[in-house]
């Protein structure tokens, strides 16, 4: 289920997107566009899937956060 990994290198994609190479042929995207999006890419997939991929934690970062829901009741 999980697996210990090294940070061989970065490259930046464009102004707000980081790819991370990791030595086990692991991709990371990091998108910064209005929040902090992660995405992966390992083994044969084409394309990247969100990271991380269970289903709980994608519907988690479609709520509205904690915080923002604190500030609006000021």
């Amino acid at each position: 289920m999980y697996d210990s990994t090294w940070l061989e290198s970065h490259e930046v994609v464009s102004g707000n997107q980081v790819l991370l190479h990791c030595d086990n042929d692991f991709l990371i995207r990091v998108t910064v566009d209005g929040g902090l999006f992660l995405h992966q890419k390992y083994g044969e997939l084409l394309d990247f899937i969100p990271y991380p991929s269970d289903e709980s934690a994608i519907e988690r970062r479609k709520r509205k956060p904690w915080w923002r829901l604190w500030q609006s009741g000021r």
